[in-house]
């Protein structure tokens, strides 16, 4: 399914989601209104051309390297600021929190916000703490300037992973951590299919791989006496993968239960119930953070 086919089928399903989960309208529309700002941005930018793979971009895949780090992917600050703004303004109307912020937001954006390589670079020091310090000094949220944040830094992120999926000639296979072999970020959540192969798909770009089945992606132990899963009995094809080593989850669909096409925004937004028990039982959820430590 090319990009375009994509989009209109995330559309449609969301229409679809409002009427049979009325309880997550507030959020189908929050999260709809940030897809189509992203997705616009994504289809009018040319994705960058990479190199057809060499002897050292299969070594660095068969050695658990990602090809293409999160924190080295180029982002021109302009276009980021422009997108930021974007984003600010079409999310203004749908989330009363935002709203609040939005004179303080538009004033920071006039003002440091153009600066984002540094606000970048304070993401990935110390788990995220410098960029929350540097935010409440400037009288704003932390979370919702790191959401906002995260929000426009994640397109670069896809449109690089795009266009390594477009490169010929990457034998993925080779790859058998539990982390992206793209960006290096953590499985926003995984998909059982038909053959019994589980792949997961990453937070940041979205790219997708083949998981291996019996791998905590955190702790990446393999010790089937930390690794189990739940489910509930209405809902055999959604599950919670947990490892009791290190108190991580990962939410999995079955498509051998579920069928259709995965969508996997829609499908996180969609099983949040999931999420609740899961840190209801004390288990965490893979994040941003723990990659960047």
């Amino acid at each position: 399914m090319n990009f375009n086919s994509t989009v209109e089928l995330l559309n449609r399903r969301f229409q679809e989601s409002r009427d049979q989960s009325p309880r997550y309208r507030p959020f189908l529309d929050f999260w709809e209104k940030i897809l189509q700002v992203q997705s616009r941005f994504i289809s009018a930018n040319e994705p960058a051309s990479f190199p057809q793979p060499d002897s050292r971009t299969q070594m660095m895949l068969r050695e658990g390297f990602p090809l293409s780090p999160f924190q080295d992917v180029p982002v021109p600050p302009e276009r980021m600021r422009a997108l930021f703004q974007e984003i600010l303004r079409a999310l203004d109307p749908v989330n009363p929190k935002i709203s609040a912020q939005l004179p303080l937001l538009e004033d920071w954006l006039a003002n440091s916000g153009p600066d984002f390589q540094t606000w970048r670079e304070l993401v990935l020091r110390e788990d995220g703490r410098a960029f929350i310090r540097e935010a409440e000094a400037n009288g704003l949220d932390p979370g919702i300037l790191l959401f906002l944040f995260l929000a426009s830094w994640k397109p670069f992120l896809k449109s690089q992973a795009l266009a390594l999926k477009q490169t010929p000639g990457f034998d993925w296979t080779v790859w058998s951590k539990g982390f992206c072999p793209v960006c290096g970020g953590p499985p926003l959540l995984a998909y059982l299919q038909q053959d019994g192969k589980r792949w997961g798909v990453c937070s940041l770009c979205e790219f997708s791989w083949n998981l291996p089945r019996f791998l905590c992606p955190e702790c990446e132990t393999s010790d089937p006496q930390r690794l189990r899963y739940f489910f509930t009995e209405p809902e055999h094809g959604f599950r919670v993968e947990v490892c009791d080593g290190c108190r991580h989850y990962l939410k999995t669909i079955d498509l051998r239960e579920v069928g259709g096409e995965p969508l996997p925004l829609l499908d996180d937004l969609l099983t949040t119930h999931l999420d609740l028990w899961a840190r209801d039982k004390g288990y965490h959820k893979l994040a941003l953070t723990d990659q960047i430590g």
